[in-house]
Order: C-alpha cells, then structure tokens, then sequence
C-alpha cells in the first residue's frame, strides 16, 4: 500500500486557500495542477488526479518520466482509469475502486 499523509483531513472541513509561498503542500508530481490556482488542498479532485498518477507509476512500463501520459500504460483498462483521474472525469473514488475491482477479478 502507498500513503502520503502531507495534508489529510476530514473531507471537506479542512482547508487551506492562498497558503503562503513557503508552505507548499503536496508533493509536485502528485499535485493536481489546478491547486496552484485555487490553493484549496482538501478537494476529492485532488486525491483523484494523485490516485490517477500513482496507477501510471505503478502500470507504465518504463517507469517514472518527466510528464505523465496515460497512452503509456499497456493494460488497456487500466489506462482508461488513469486517464479519467488525470482529465478530471473520475469524480468519486468508490467508483474507481469498483472499477480496479472489476479488472482485478478478470482471470
């Protein structure tokens, strides 16, 4: 399992608008790129585009690279999820998890 607790909370009740310049959260590859517009760190959206670039680290065969392309993971279903999380259209994560289910139970 991969964690990164850098700035968890309850869903919805913590937040952080306009942080100062030296108190960046998140790790950069991880962070949605919209939050250096917004600055709200505590967003569903937010962990969706992370959980999206975790599966590519995990399924892109030639591992980690500069730029995150979902057309370079070879598992077609998988690369349909990712690319959802990365786009934004992947709006809830039981969601996701329904669909890893359902590629994980194929033999």
């Amino acid at each position: 399992k991969l964690t990164d607790f850098a700035f968890a909370g309850p869903l919805g009740q913590v937040t952080l608008k306009n942080p100062p310049a030296f108190f960046k959260l998140g790790t950069d590859r991880f962070r949605r790129p919209q939050m250096s517009r917004t600055g709200l760190t505590n967003l569903a959206e937010n962990d969706i585009y992370a959980l999206g670039v975790v599966l590519y680290l995990l399924f892109s065969p030639g591992g980690p690279g500069n730029t995150v392309d979902p057309r370079a993971v070879e598992l077609v279903p998988i690369r349909s999820i990712v690319a959802d999380c990365l786009i934004g259209v992947a709006r809830d994560i039981q969601s996701i998890i329904e669909r890893l289910e359902t590629i994980m139970d194929r033999p």
